[in-house]
């Protein structure tokens, strides 16, 4: 018998900084701010050096969380 021995890191990140009101008045539809999507990619390129290799990204359907996620695609 093989013992495989497995590590998995789960990273839980919030979205950066959003707008205080979206265009239309709903809480899902604010989007990034431009200082939040700068934050998100200083966040990304430091965490990337820990954890080169994200195997899923999962986000809710609000758009400032879609955002955050392609950031972290990137």
């Amino acid at each position: 018998m093989t013992m495989r021995q497995s590590n998995l890191d789960l990273i839980l990140i919030r979205h950066g900084q959003a707008e205080d009101y979206s265009f239309n008045g709903s809480d899902q539809d604010r989007k990034l701010t431009d200082s939040g999507v700068e934050e998100l990619r200083l966040l990304f390129l430091r965490l990337k050096k820990v954890f080169p290799h994200a195997n899923r990204i999962v986000s809710s359907p609000y758009q400032r969380a879609r955002s955050t996620a392609a950031l972290a695609q990137e």
